[in-house]
């Protein structure tokens, strides 16, 4: 799944970028996605109307301690972005196995 970044995403990823520079490791040869998806999630929430889902980020990482590098988690919670695990999805989506 790809979405075209819009400028009011990109805009957002400079912002994330610039409060937490660590968050990606530009050392990788392949690109990070983490701002890109925080971005999305910031953008479609402030977009929603009544009848939309409420976003959420979805991710297996943990708060990070202090003094070291930021995880999605971290971000979220600065931007007042839910982020929840794979797990809890399921529970908030009823899903059984």
């Amino acid at each position: 799944m790809f979405k075209n970044l819009d400028a009011d995403q990109l805009e957002k990823v400079r912002d994330i970028l610039r409060r937490f520079p660590r968050l990606i490791d530009p050392q990788k040869t392949t690109p990070d996605a983490d701002p890109f998806v925080i971005a999305l999630a910031m953008c479609k929430e402030r977009q929603r109307t009544f009848w939309d889902e409420h976003r959420i980020v979805v991710s297996e990482e943990k708060l990070a301690g202090p003094g070291t590098r930021p995880k999605i988690p971290d971000v979220c919670k600065s931007y007042d972005v839910e982020c929840i695990s794979l797990t809890e999805l399921f529970r908030k989506e009823n899903w059984q196995f």
